[in-house]
């Protein structure tokens, strides 16, 4: 056993240092950017009902304890901790309770249940949060169905070989689309796995809207807006379409041909205005807000795709440009997007972004 310390929370956990899935518990600091966002998300949520089906050791509970409710930030009417490891669920009710603080335990439910089986347990909750060792996909039935109307479903996915092309088999099998191993692999991704957690939605008349999409650390997280009617689910239907991906001139472009990636959401990867919420919170973790404020930055332009300067350089045969001086050029018709700091969007066409390369 060993003491952490993550964000301003203190915890205990295993102290097992290789992660395998086969581990009964385990904490991996590599998704600390992952459990920052849901804090910085939940900040932006009145005093909501959380659920957290695969909690581990409790660490995202006790965050949300210590650096939202104990600052007063959020009160939420309901904690839900569950995991199928009882050896877990100790550790989650001694992380927990080391972090309370004021906030009652009569609010706070612990469970050892198989994921699925306490969502279907449950009644529907504002915020849920699906973040599995690998593929999300077994927990994307129940998750839909226990979404409150106008909530905030998190999906995170760590099986991202598949998803952005490595294993073009397993995608097809898993995420029903196909992938694209180019340099705008990891933005495909993203939309093939929105499309996949929208189409099992559907089936319940549930709308899923993407406020944020996050690809980072060799996993994609993507917040969902629950917008509930049929209007919304056909409208999000519309947006599920194939790309046409040209590698020698670089364009990409919505397209009916089923040989093309996709299909996939071609919709917005974010809400600005949902973002800059996000900005707007008191949360300071440093490196996490850099994200945000680089996604607040893409959302500028957005478009399906984006650029990526070392590969219009080796296709140029030329050196690629300061990114600040180049970005100075194009002034607001260029935006970062935080998928890779190589990659720039615009409004522009590609002969006018070479004239400035």
């Amino acid at each position: 056993m060993q003491t952490i310390t993550e964000g301003t929370t203190t915890f205990v956990t295993n102290s097992e240092k290789k992660i395998t899935k086969g581990m009964p518990i385990f904490y991996n600091p590599v998704m600390k950017k992952n459990r920052d966002l849901t804090l910085f998300v939940l900040a932006t949520m009145k005093d909501p009902s959380i659920c957290l089906p695969m909690e581990a050791s409790g660490v995202r509970a006790a965050r949300i304890l210590n650096e939202l409710v104990n600052e007063h930030i959020i009160v939420p009417k309901k904690l839900a901790i569950n995991d199928i490891s009882p050896t877990a669920i100790d550790f989650a009710k001694r992380n927990v309770e080391k972090n309370r603080g004021n906030y009652p335990k009569k609010s706070i439910v612990f469970s050892v249940n198989e994921a699925n089986k306490f969502l279907l347990s449950q009644k529907h909750y504002d915020y849920i949060d699906i973040d599995p060792f690998g593929t999300p996909n077994p927990f994307l039935n129940t998750a839909v169905q226990r979404i409150q109307r106008n909530g905030i479903l998190a999906v995170t996915a760590t099986d991202t070989a598949a998803l952005a092309g490595t294993y073009p088999r397993a995608t097809k099998r898993k995420y029903w689309s196909t992938p694209s191993r180019t340099w705008v692999m990891h933005e495909i991704g993203l939309r093939i796995l929105i499309r996949k957690v929208q189409l099992i939605a559907a089936q319940y008349d549930v709308g899923l809207i993407p406020v944020l999409s996050v690809s980072a650390d060799h996993y994609y997280r993507i917040f969902f807006r629950h917008k509930p009617s049929n209007v919304t689910v056909k409208n999000i239907l519309n947006q599920h379409n194939h790309v046409a991906i040209n590698t020698k001139t670089f364009a990409i472009n919505e397209s009916t041909n089923a040989a093309d990636p996709g299909p996939l959401w071609t919709g917005n990867l974010h809400d600005r205005v949902f973002v800059k919420k996000l900005l707007a919170t008191p949360l300071e973790l440093e490196e996490t807000r850099k994200l945000l404020e680089t996604i607040h930055q893409e959302t500028a332009i957005e478009q399906l795709g984006f650029y990526d300067m070392h590969e219009l350089a080796s296709a140029w045969k030329t050196e690629p440009p300061r990114k600040t001086h180049f970005f100075a050029k194009l002034g607001k018709h260029v935006a970062p997007t935080h998928i890779t700091p190589t990659g720039f969007k615009t409004d522009l066409p590609l002969t006018t972004i070479q004239k400035h390369f």
